[in-house]
């Protein structure tokens, strides 16, 4: 997560400025968001799965609505893996339910 959050402040730098940090409320384990005028970058980790999204014309509420769907999306995909990968949903659950009560 920290890596492409690291590309995509460094692309906003080099296309005219660094971008200003946003606070979303999401249900991801750690989120990273970024704007400049209408444009956002949101990372997002759900467990141990990455998500980005990139927003272009959209309203910070429609930012955080999206971020959520995408949030909710990760975890409904986690949820109804195939019962052959059972250890590993189990550890994405687990993954991502420590890291909600730890903060």
């Amino acid at each position: 997560m920290k890596n492409l959050t690291d590309q995509r402040r460094k692309k906003w730098e080099e296309e005219g400025g660094p971008a200003k940090q946003v606070t979303l409320n999401t249900d991801a384990d750690a989120t990273d968001a970024m704007q400049d005028g209408d444009s956002a970058d949101v990372v997002m980790r759900v467990g141990a799965v990455v998500a980005y999204l990139d927003a272009n014309g959209a309203s910070p509420d429609n930012v955080e609505y999206a971020s959520e769907v995408q949030v909710a999306r990760v975890t409904l995909k986690i949820k109804e893996m195939p019962p052959a990968l059972l250890c590993v949903r189990d550890r994405l659950l687990a993954s991502s339910a420590g890291a909600r009560r730890t903060g």
